[in-house]
């Protein structure tokens, strides 16, 4: 599993963060190292290296697809399925996945 917070980690001890202090330094780790936009550049150079290492031999189907109108947690606890347009989503999503599965996996 490739290290992309590379060797930098949230205190356990500022989780959960119910005081100021401890939701400055959680907030300052989400938003430092742990941001996506810290670790996104990662993605391209480990896939590459996954794939020298493998002499190009792993070919798998794959789907991508990014619903970016959708808020973080939208297909677990934070689903808003009282929405109409974030329980279509979340239909739309599910089936997706549950396609993917059953075609790779069954």
């Amino acid at each position: 599993m490739p290290d992309f917070l590379e060797g930098k980690f949230q205190d356990h001890l500022s989780v959960p963060p119910d005081t100021n202090e401890k939701m400055k330094a959680f907030s300052a780790f989400i938003q430092g190292p742990a941001s996506f936009s810290a670790t996104e550049g990662a993605i391209p150079a480990v896939t590459k290296d996954i794939t020298e290492k493998s002499d190009g031999k792993i070919e798998v189907d794959k789907y991508i697809e990014a619903f970016m109108d959708m808020p973080h947690g939208w297909m677990a606890a934070r689903g808003n399925l009282k929405d109409a347009h974030c329980k279509a989503e979340f239909e739309r999503a599910y089936n997706i996945v549950s396609s993917f599965l059953n075609k790779y996996l069954l």
